[in-house]
Parts: structure tokens; sequence; C-alpha cells
């Protein structure tokens, strides 16, 4: 009797209606203030119910809404290309404890973890932008887009995670697309702002950010780029090489193959008094 109104409603499912005010899902909005902060996840028609099914929600999770014809979490639903994370290293479902026991201390993460988006999504209480990232306990670069990858991969403590040797910024790029002669196609890299919302029509100095060379959510063994055959650090999670490294060229040249594949490898040099 809390949300329906068996007797009188007019409302879809014999919902209470409720005065909204301006807000948006105005039942849920009467015990569930909290959540909605401003950087909620966008929802399609203003409901709460795109994501959770108060009756046949996934056990041990909040009230999540399965894909259709599945038993795998809604994100999937809308999200299709980022169910490529599955089985990768950044699924935590294949963690040891040590590394789980590292992400709980070092992010604020939900209580229960109940699908594989959450160890790096927080869909109520994320500080950046469209990515809606997690939020680290301390932070470790200005960039927040970077910051939750840097906290698990460039930081001593956290031994039990693959580690990167170097993390510099790359100096501000001045280019929004090279052209590809032999495709015509443009090519362009993604690039993010500091709170990680995706610049769509760069009109100014861009910086690169780790999403802008890797795909957190695609794993690929690419014997191209990697010396062993296998992936490694030199292929693992990197977006089209062989496109990426044409953007690249388009400034190093023939350095582009090596500095995409060992950009972590390099060290800081300076040169003219400025770091490079």
């Amino acid at each position: 009797m809390s949300c329906h109104d068996p007797h009188g409603s007019s409302q879809p499912h014999l919902l209470k209606k409720i005065d909204s005010k301006g807000r948006q899902a105005a039942l849920c909005y009467q015990c569930h203030e909290d959540r909605f902060t401003p950087n909620l996840h966008p929802m399609k028609k203003d409901q709460c119910f795109d994501c959770h099914g108060f009756h046949k929600g996934k056990l041990k999770s909040p009230l999540l809404k399965l894909k259709k014809n599945t038993r795998d979490i809604v994100c999937f639903e809308c999200h299709q290309e980022k169910e490529k994370v599955r089985d990768t290293q950044h699924d935590y479902s294949s963690w040891s404890p040590a590394q789980m026991s590292w992400a709980k201390e070092s992010f604020h993460l939900t209580k229960n973890l109940s699908n594989r988006c959450q160890m790096c999504h927080h869909m109520h209480e994320s500080q950046t932008g469209g990515s809606l990232l997690v939020t680290p306990k301390f932070s470790h670069h200005e960039f927040k887009v970077d910051s939750a990858c840097l906290s698990c991969h460039k930081n001593p403590k956290a031994s039990a995670i693959k580690q990167i040797r170097h993390f510099f910024q790359h100096r501000p790029i001045l280019i929004s697309a090279v052209k590809d002669k032999e495709s015509g196609e443009e090519i362009i890299p993604e690039f993010f702002t500091p709170s990680a919302q995706k610049i769509k029509d760069p009109t100014q100095a861009l910086h690169l950010s780790c999403a802008t060379c890797h795909d957190p959510h695609a794993w690929s063994q690419n014997p191209r780029l990697s010396k062993s055959g296998e992936g490694d650090m030199e292929s693992s999670f990197l977006k089209a090489p062989p496109k990426m490294m044409k953007f690249c060229a388009s400034c190093h040249g023939q350095e582009a193959y090596k500095l995409y594949t060992q950009f972590h490898e390099y060290e800081n040099k300076e040169k003219n008094g400025s770091k490079e």
C-alpha cells in the first residue's frame, strides 16, 4: 500500500499519484531522496523503473532488473558494447581476495557489489560526468577521469594489481582529426574533460587521458603489439591500434608504434627547460 492505490489510482500498475513538484520519479523520491544526486544516471522516461524491478529484481542487489531473456544485469540492455568486460582483468568477479580488498579500501564502493559495472561506476553518487566513475578515496591526479585508473595502476600499495611504470601528462594536442590516406576516414581519438565527460566538438587544446588510448571494457590479444604473441601490457585494453598509431604518426612519424605500445616505459625527459 506504500506504492499502490488499488481502489483509486489512474496510474499504470495502480501506482499512487504523487505531486511531482518538478522532481523526477516522485514516488521513489519519497523514500530515496538521497539517491537523487546531480550526477544520477540519466533516466529515459524520468523513471527509476528503467533499471529497477521491484517485483522481479535480481537477488542480493538493489532490485536491479535483468537483461531480457538472460540472467545478466540490466546495464547491458543499453550498453551492449560494454559486455566485452566479461572475463577480462576488469571483471571483478574473477578478482583475487587481495585485489578486492584493495579496491574496497581505495574507492567509495557500494556496500554489496551485485554486478560487474559497480566496481568502476556508481550510478547514483559519482563525482564525475558522463562516465559516472566511482570516486577514489584519495586522488593521484587533478583529472578525475585518470584518478580512478591511477589509484589502482600507479600505486605501490596496490601490489596485487598490475602497475604501470610511469605516468605523465601528454602535452595538449592542437588537432581535431587526421585523415587516413588509404580509406579517407577521419581519425580522431576520444577526449574527455577533467570530470570525465566526453568532448564531442573539440575547439581548444585537448589532453590525453587513460581512456583516450585504453578501452577498460575490452581486453584483446593482438600479436602485432605483443612480443610474446599473448596479451600483455603492450596489447591489453589498447584501443584500435592501427587507427591510433596513424593518429600518433601525424606528429611522431615512425616512432608512433614504439611510443604507443611503450608509452608508460618512457622516462620524463627535460628538454629546453620543459618536460616532454
